[in-house]
């Protein structure tokens, strides 16, 4: 019977696993500090500048409006009640639209690298055993990537610690715990951990770069 239940739940989750989607929930609630359920349309838009979609086109506008209702039917089609769905059209925008949503960039944007790497191999006319190899360079690259967006992402975090100069707050002594005169205080962080936007958490999902063919082709010819 759970067996039965994975598949079903993984597609009300739009594919994502527990912790990506938590990722997304987590965003939204910031996004959300009145819990209404839903953030406005607008908000959504801002936020998702963050990313690497053209929301400050009138084309890209169009388009997420296009797609936040394809997410709708997708999240209506997982198994979603119509409250958790929304009306189609709506300015008002709940979580699982926007889980779903969230999907169909993704899934868009792999469909991209994968067309400019066919398009470079079919440039460079490599044979199979060649692809092969190619395919571990892609790999290598993928993996570049990632850990670029992973030293960026610390270097944000140490200049965000930096400039809150580690600033520490002491808690009054416990009332009875006192010994020779000496009262034992406790050290509280008052550090919060910084919370992703709802864009940056899609740029995070597409953590491969769109390369120029160009950039694709000169990267193939370096040494692994």
């Amino acid at each position: 019977e759970c067996r039965k239940l994975i598949p079903v739940e993984s597609r009300r989750q739009a594919n994502f696993m527990e912790e990506e989607l938590a990722t997304i929930k987590s965003s939204f609630e910031d996004l959300d500090p009145r819990n209404q359920g839903f953030v406005s349309l607008g908000e959504l838009i801002m936020t998702l500048g963050d990313s690497h979609l053209p929301v400050n086109t009138r084309e890209g506008r169009a388009k997420l409006l296009a797609s936040i209702d394809l997410a709708r039917e997708a999240a209506t089609a997982a198994g979603m009640t119509d409250s958790e769905v929304g009306v189609p059209g709506s300015q008002q925008v709940q979580l699982w639209p926007v889980v779903h949503l969230f999907r169909i960039y993704v899934r868009e944007h792999e469909h991209e690298v994968q067309e400019k790497e066919q398009a470079a191999l079919e440039q460079i006319k490599f044979s199979k055993s060649e692809v092969s190899q190619m395919r571990k360079i892609f790999i290598k690259l993928a993996k570049q990537f990632e850990e670029n967006a992973a030293i960026e992402a610390e270097l944000k975090r140490k200049a965000m610690a930096a400039a809150q100069g580690g600033r520490r707050q002491s808690v009054p002594p416990l009332s009875g715990v006192q010994r020779e005169g000496v009262v034992d205080a406790c050290v509280v962080d008052t550090r919060e951990e910084k919370i992703l936007s709802l864009g940056d958490v899609l740029k995070d999902f597409m953590k491969i770069e769109r390369l120029p063919e160009q950039g694709i082709l000169g990267q193939l010819m370096q040494p692994m």
